[in-house]
């Protein structure tokens, strides 16, 4: 019975591995492309701005202008979604649970069937409850306003 506990941690943990590192590096590629995107459209800008000796008029004026514009819908989306603090969250919460398989496969290597100490996978599994809450935690707090109400995200 109590390995039947064992193996149903091990599922459970290795559902959340993978939901984790989804996560983590969904956020890690947004966070990449948002920032990436925010510099080249800045940088442009300011090599727009700069040409002087070509005479074309305000088309560089007004596509500076757009770009501009594009700036401050990248910084309000970023700021927004926060990609980097949801990847660092769950960059973290993928290695706490990485941890936490290791140490439960050293646990069960080696064992009988009888061999199970209740109290030892009950441990492990109040660990992988912690480790998903303090993650719902730190989501939470990301999402509050500064008033401590909730943002509709």
């Amino acid at each position: 019975m109590n390995r039947k506990k064992a193996l149903y941690l091990q599922k459970e943990i290795a559902k959340n591995i993978k939901l984790f590192e989804l996560r983590k590096n969904r956020h890690k590629k947004r966070s990449f492309h948002l920032n990436l995107l925010t510099v080249v459209c800045t940088a442009s800008i300011t090599t727009i701005l700069g040409l002087k000796d070509i005479n074309v008029g305000s088309l560089f004026i007004n596509i500076s202008i757009v770009l501009g514009g594009v700036v401050t819908i990248l910084h309000f989306i970023d700021g927004f979604y926060n990609y980097k603090d949801l990847w660092v969250k769950d960059g973290k919460a993928y290695t706490d649970l990485l941890e936490l398989q290791r140490d439960l496969t050293f646990y069960m290597e080696g064992r009988g069937a009888n061999a199970y100490d209740v109290e030892a996978l009950e441990e492990f599994k109040v660990r992988l409850n912690e480790i998903i809450n303090i993650s719902a935690d730190e989501w939470h707090k990301l999402h509050q306003k500064k008033d401590g109400t909730e943002e509709n995200v």
